[in-house]
């Protein structure tokens, strides 16, 4: 089913692309950190990731650099932050795996973006396994998966709940799109839809649910953008849309042996979004999530005393827990300068959607189509994380702005027209 597309005159797969894919992999599987090595990933990084970006720059010295001066006022800002502090060392730490993964692998998949499709190829292949371990864990007794915490939520061996709802989000758009444009109907597509929607809903977590309603709106909005294209509207997307999610739900029902109706009213999502229309934004978060709301209590005490430079980076917990959000984190940790340059460097990509559009406009492949649309999802599914998670210094989060950066700023800068397509035939 799922099947490298190659339209290139290659008839056969690189050494590059086969180390990409599995290095990838690898990393998409966040909490192999937890059940192999803490530094797994920085560890196949330095022996399949690193000789590869050694030898294509070797052979290619011409590098793409994007977002640069952004990434560099907030590395700035880190070391301004931590300068004369105890978490100093932790702070250089922090900033070279920053600068390695965000210059070094980040050009590199700019430079040759015809591997992030090999990337994304991987992403697509993780959300079936990981949908594979977790019914086997369920139904087979196999301890590869398990229930993880007292409301419901499932993890397996590569991703425990929190970091499991990526794998299911990431490819979501791809195959809804996939789902929605191609004809003749393919029922694949709505296989790796419902693989999508059970890897999310399995999570249980509240940013997984919200985006999985985000996705399905995104994709109304691409597709009323190309209404003048194929005719796409007389396919009647919204009933497709509504399709999938329904069987997605109900599937979800048959996984956690739950009526549907009735899990929506307990979910986490829910029971937040009840408190704060019932009780006010402040009460209501303070109600449903006492811990992050004493977090960002803590957060903006930091900001009010130290709002220029922070009072270094990682400072700033609760419990030893690091601040659930992002840009309170950075705002507390770094102050204005660092906040203002973490902010740009991943937003700024937002001044070429408008070239992005006028190349997928001219773009007929509708599989080529999926994969720049997702990386545009993702790329928004980047920033909306940040509201609900820390900052990460680690590959098992970048990998997913790494990829869809590279794939935007392809179509966005009209480059590699002519380099294979990777996808789901």
């Amino acid at each position: 089913m799922i099947m490298l597309n190659y339209k290139s005159n290659h008839s056969y797969l690189s050494i590059g692309s086969i180390i990409v894919f599995i290095w990838s992999f690898l990393v998409i599987s966040a909490d192999l950190k937890s059940t192999i090595h803490p530094y797994i990933h920085w560890i196949v990084t330095a022996f399949l990731l690193v000789p590869l970006m050694f030898l294509q720059f070797i052979k290619h010295p011409i590098i793409q650099l994007k977002g640069t001066l952004f990434y560099l006022l907030f590395v700035l800002s880190l070391l301004i932050s931590g300068f004369g502090t105890e978490s100093i060392f932790y702070t250089l730490e922090q900033t070279a795996k920053l600068t390695i993964i965000l210059i070094i692998a980040l050009s590199f998949f700019n430079t040759f973006p015809k591997y992030s499709r090999y990337a994304f190829l991987a992403f697509i292949v993780s959300a079936y396994i990981n949908l594979s371990l977790l019914l086997m864990g369920k139904y087979g007794g196999l301890p590869f998966a398990e229930l993880m915490t007292g409301d419901g939520r499932w993890g397996n061996v590569l991703n425990f709940p929190g970091s499991l709802t990526k794998v299911g989000v990431i490819p979501l758009v791809y195959a809804l799109y996939c789902l929605a444009v191609i004809r003749p109907f393919a029922f694949k597509y709505i296989i790796m839809t419902g693989v999508c929607i059970s890897v999310i809903l399995l999570d249980g977590s509240r940013t997984g649910t919200f985006m999985l309603v985000l996705a399905c709106l995104f994709i109304l909005f691409i597709l009323l953008l190309e209404k003048n294209i194929g005719g796409m509207l007389r396919k009647h997307p919204v009933l497709i849309i509504f399709t999938v999610f329904s069987v997605g739900t109900l599937l979800y029902g048959f996984l956690t042996e739950r009526i549907f109706s009735f899990n929506l009213v307990d979910s986490r999502l829910f029971l937040t979004v009840r408190n704060v229309f019932s009780e006010g934004i402040v009460e209501g978060f303070r109600e449903s999530d006492p811990y992050r709301y004493q977090m960002t209590q803590e957060a903006l005490e930091k900001v009010l005393k130290n709002p220029l430079i922070g009072s270094g980076l990682g400072t700033n917990q609760v419990d030893s827990i690091v601040i659930h959000n992002t840009y309170l984190q950075v705002w507390a940790d770094t102050g204005w300068i660092g906040l203002t340059g973490y902010c740009l460097f991943i937003s700024f990509w937002i001044l070429y959607v408008r070239r992005f559009f006028v190349t997928l406009s001219e773009t007929r492949d509708p599989r080529r189509r999926g994969e720049y649309y997702c990386s545009l999802f993702i790329l928004i599914y980047f920033i909306v994380n940040g509201f609900f998670h820390p900052l990460s210094t680690e590959w098992s989060e970048w990998i997913l702005f790494i990829v869809s950066f590279s794939l935007f700023f392809e179509a966005a800068d009209k480059q590699n027209s002519s380099s294979s397509v990777v996808g789901v035939k």
